[in-house]
């Protein structure tokens, strides 16, 4: 099997070799896949050697050795272990306040969404204040940097810092940017569905984005209405089935969100829906579920519970 067929390798197994700074030489001069590989290879190494040695990187004068002294820092020990993350925040909360370099900055903003919950949450709360400055930047890269730290950072258990996240991320929603838009409602959707967020602004959001004339936006809201329970999420999403129909394309989602709801309302058009086109097996697997999950409550009693908003 060639190098390429072997790839993406998300453990960096075939640098397992590779000596430290040759490593992070090559991760240096390197892109793509084959810096994330050698990235990824350096992370699950996770030695107090390669600690000091991104330490010493973050501290240099030229930005792409500084950005991957901050990458490293991000994701060093590999999986969900961070055991660096408490030694780190202080870093990051200098470069936070101060660094101008956008390459830099973004891997210091990525860095901060990474190591969130790894370390003491009253060090990573002084740092909020920047990204809320900086998820207003001039620059698209840094709202981008902005939006996926406040997607990566699970906040479950802590109310205030979910509402933050989830006004900050309504408004990147409204970026003028198209791919911060995207993610900036993916992650609103995930914040519903994985952590069980329902706090008003975020349905609010959801509400407003579900109108979006762009259809993976709309239908991703649609889908993070169902997973919050918000009132009329079953009629949003028959809707949106129907019409996918009609339409060149549609978004997974909304099928996982029919899945989700379980409402037999939904059977009718996901069994069309599954019916009008070839699909791939694992569309074919989610319909499934979908159909599977309606079709159960048709002996049930039909009321269906109403949610919040």
């Amino acid at each position: 099997m060639s190098d390429a067929a072997e790839r993406p390798d998300p453990m960096g197994t075939r640098f397992a070799e590779t000596d430290t700074d040759r490593l992070i030489a090559e991760t240096l001069a390197s892109d793509g896949d084959e810096f994330v590989e050698r990235l990824r290879a350096i992370h699950h190494r996770c030695t107090e050697e390669i600690f000091l040695k991104a330490v010493l990187l973050v501290r240099e004068t030229y930005p792409r050795r500084q950005a991957l002294g901050f990458d490293i820092l991000a994701g060093l020990g590999g999986g969900t272990s961070r055991p660096f993350a408490a030694t780190t925040a202080p870093i990051l909360l200098e470069f936070l306040a101060a660094e101008e370099n956008e390459l830099v900055l973004a891997s210091v903003i990525n860095a901060f969404g990474q190591l969130w919950g790894h370390s003491d949450p009253a060090t990573f709360v002084q740092g909020l204040e920047h990204i809320q400055r900086y998820a207003g930047h001039e620059s698209s890269a840094i709202r981008y940097a902005v939006t996926v730290a406040l997607g990566s950072m699970s906040t479950p258990d802590d109310e205030r810092v979910s509402a933050f996240r989830a006004a900050e991320l309504a408004d990147l929603a409204l970026d003028e940017d198209r791919e911060i838009r995207d993610i900036a409602v993916f992650y609103l959707e995930l914040m519903a569905q994985i952590e069980g967020y329902r706090g008003l602004v975020l349905i609010d959001a959801l509400r407003r984005l579900s109108k979006d004339a762009d259809i993976e936006i709309r239908q991703q809201a649609i889908a993070g209405l169902a997973y919050a329970g918000a009132f009329g999420a079953t009629e949003l999403v028959k809707a949106e089935l129907e019409a996918s129909l009609e339409a060149d394309t549609y978004v997974l989602d909304i099928v996982d969100a029919a899945a989700t709801l379980g409402d037999l309302l939904l059977l009718p058009a996901l069994e069309a829906l599954k019916a009008d086109r070839p699909l791939p097996a694992h569309f074919i697997a989610r319909f499934d579920a979908a159909i599977a999950a309606c079709a159960n409550t048709r002996d049930q009693n039909p009321a269906r519970q109403q949610g919040v908003g």
